[in-house]
């Protein structure tokens, strides 16, 4: 179990959280609305969640990461709309009512493709299906797409599709078939370190007419870089990054921010990424 720094009041629960950008990112939002907070990582082992949530509770509120975005659900007061269709966490606000969970990641997620010109409409390929994935097949249902989702094993996406009142097919992603509009990355592959990994072969790369990777580090994959090389629209993970981290602070303490300091808070990160 490892918290950093002691004493904080919101922060960052996961696993393999050496590289995380994220308090960096909420060290600029505190900053912008003058608010005084203090953002840290909590890393802990799946039988070790119990014992943390004593001082998850504590906290004003905090985000979660893989794997515990489902995980972190029974330990819950209640769910916003957003984390019930979705069927994830990613952020936490700890009130009078008790811990509610929220989804802000689906927030992020339409915002980035909107901002890079990507639309959810038409034959959308999902590569994935875990707490990201979800999130997305959520969104891209609630938008009217025509989706499969492909993982290693073939997903059951039925509780998703009764929640929404939608039909999806599923496969595992070494049988993906056909042409899609848009191709979505929620697996790992191609995460830093092992940046050297694409989740799909260049055949189904050849059959997609655009792709948005949630992977921000590196900010270009594998995956992005065949994509690019063949003329075709892209975008990664690091706007979908920065918009759940301000949706975050307005769940907690009412923050807004516009589209001019979404800007600059993702232009900066990039840079301390990028180094």
């Amino acid at each position: 179990m490892k918290f950093t720094p002691n004493g904080c009041d919101h922060l960052l629960l996961g696993r393999s959280l050496a590289h995380t950008l994220s308090p960096q990112i909420h060290a600029q939002l505190f900053e912008i609305t003058g608010k005084k907070g203090s953002y840290g990582i909590c890393e802990c082992e799946p039988q070790e969640l119990g014992d943390v949530y004593k001082t998850l509770r504590t906290l004003v509120g905090y985000n979660v990461t893989i794997p515990y975005k489902c995980d972190i659900i029974p330990f819950l007061d209640g769910l916003d709309e957003t984390a019930q269709v979705c069927g994830a966490v990613n952020c936490v606000a700890n009130t009078e009512k008790g811990a509610i969970g929220y989804n802000t990641d689906i927030t992020g997620f339409e915002y980035a493709l909107k901002a890079n010109g990507l639309s959810l409409g038409g034959k959308v390929l999902l590569l994935g299906f875990g707490g990201a994935g979800k999130m997305m097949a959520a969104a891209a249902l609630r938008a009217g797409a025509q989706l499969t989702v492909a993982d290693l094993t073939v997903p059951d996406i039925n509780e998703l599709c009764l929640r929404l009142y939608k039909s999806a097919q599923a496969c595992t992603i070494d049988s993906i078939k056909g042409e899609y509009d848009l191709c979505i990355n929620a697996t790992p592959v191609g995460m830093y370190p092992k940046v050297k990994g694409c989740p799909i072969t260049d055949e189904v790369i050849d059959k997609c007419g655009s792709f948005f990777d949630a992977i921000y580090n590196p900010e270009k994959t594998v995956l992005i870089q065949k994509a690019e090389a063949q003329g075709k629209r892209c975008a990664s993970g690091m706007e979908m990054l920065v918009v759940q981290a301000a949706q975050s602070h307005t769940l907690w303490y009412g923050a807004k921010f516009t589209d001019e300091q979404i800007a600059r808070v993702t232009k900066r990160t990039r840079e301390i990424l990028n180094g």
